[in-house]
């Protein structure tokens, strides 16, 4: 089967732009009241937790390390 590209929009572009910064706010929000080393062993156990159960998913579960800040994909030209 072909494979098929999609690219977004410049609006499409600024709205992800948009949803990384807030949803990078809120991580950080949220586990600011742990200590460090209590932050990087809950995103291990949540991205474990994950791989134990992708298989009940429809979604793969893949992309970039969960412990990392969502980063904008960069534009294809």
């Amino acid at each position: 089967m072909p494979r098929r590209l999609l690219f977004l929009t410049e609006e499409g572009e600024s709205v992800l732009a948009n949803v990384v910064r807030e949803v990078n706010k809120l991580r950080t929000s949220l586990l600011s009241s742990l200590e460090p080393d209590e932050q990087k062993d809950l995103m291990r156990l949540l991205r474990r937790f994950v791989e134990v159960n992708a298989g009940r998913s429809r979604v793969p579960a893949e992309g970039p390390d969960s412990a990392s800040p969502l980063k904008v994909p960069s534009k294809k030209v």
